[in-house]
């Protein structure tokens, strides 16, 4: 599971369980292939751990930040990671690792993981939406996850706001993850630090020399009215878009993941609060707005999962005894 921030490795079970888990700090100027060189090294040493050799991995499942094209496993023009753009990046897996590998969205993954072993388990039709560095949501329809036509569905970061004109790291001015992104919620933070009272905001800045989302979180539940007015307008930002997306879609569960989800119930309220509110009554009478049920183990359980699929389904069984 790539980020923004962190690589997470974990080796899994037939059931897409982690059996073991490491992870490191991730350096977005880092090459794909050196990328793939750590996550081989530390999938190694987790095998030792466990007493396996490298002959037991059945194959590799990697989730990215940005719009992947599924047929080809590759990003294209991603916002974030932009060395790796059209880069090979599921051949460049099986070469190092010596069996198939499956690369997708970050956030289509976290959908999967949710769906196998979290809460949307048994839903035929809900959005797992993953507020980090970047925003994006993985759409479950019918039980099958949806990836659109070339493998970008559920770009929701990229939903211009109304009125608003920040430039978005993809180029466009307004987008919701150049608002209420991670990046954005500590430069929004920063700015007030210098303009208003903000007791607990201003001692964090001090202590770290700069403000994540974290602090921002952190700073209103310690009761920094004006971090709490920050996560309430963002939350308030990210409901907007949700609700135009229930019209359309109309799933019975959303789940909420990533990072800045950690910024806790204030959050999730103002999100709550701005979809009941736009949204159609009959979209919202049995919608239910929760946490992740696997937090930061989404990710990894869903390319556990997206391996699976891939390896086990009808066709690939049905050669293997034939």
């Amino acid at each position: 599971d790539l980020g923004a921030t962190s690589l997470d490795v974990g080796i899994c079970n037939l059931d897409a369980k982690p059996v073991a888990v490491d992870s490191i700090e991730f350096d977005e100027a880092a090459s794909p292939r050196q990328v793939i060189e750590s996550a081989y090294q530390i999938a190694t040493g987790l095998l030792n751990g466990i007493g396996l050799t490298s002959s037991k991995i059945r194959g590799v499942g990697l989730g990215v930040p940005g719009p992947v094209q599924f047929s080809t496993g590759t990003l294209v023009a991603p916002a974030i990671l932009r060395g790796w753009d059209k880069y090979p990046i599921s051949t460049a897996l099986k070469e190092r690792f010596g069996c198939p590998a499956y690369v997708d969205n970050d956030v289509n993954v976290m959908a999967l993981g949710e769906q196998w072993a979290g809460g949307g388990k048994g839903v035929q039709n809900f959005m797992f939406v993953k507020l980090g560095t970047g925003i994006g949501a993985g759409i479950v329809c019918e039980g099958k996850l949806y990836r659109g036509s070339q493998g970008c569905a559920g770009d929701i970061g990229h939903i211009v706001i109304d009125g608003c004109d920040v430039v978005c790291a993809c180029g466009k001015r307004g987008c919701l993850e150049a608002l209420a992104g991670g990046p954005a919620i500590g430069r929004r933070a920063e700015a007030e630090v210098k303009q208003r009272s903000t007791p607990v905001l201003s001692t964090l800045l001090k202590e770290h020399g700069r403000l994540t989302a974290k602090d921002v979180g952190l700073a209103a539940l310690r009761g920094d009215p004006v971090a709490a007015e920050i996560i309430k307008d963002t939350g308030c930002l990210i409901g907007r878009v949700l609700a135009k997306t229930i019209d359309f879609f109309n799933p019975s569960l959303i789940l909420i993941g990533g990072g800045v989800a950690k910024a806790g119930d204030l959050l999730l309220a103002s999100i709550r609060e701005l979809v009941y509110q736009q949204s159609l009554p009959l979209a919202t009478g049995d919608l239910i707005v929760q946490p992740s049920a696997l937090g930061d183990r989404a990710g990894m359980v869903g390319a556990a999962v997206l391996v699976l699929e891939k390896l086990y389904d009808a066709r690939t069984v049905a050669q293997v005894i034939a």
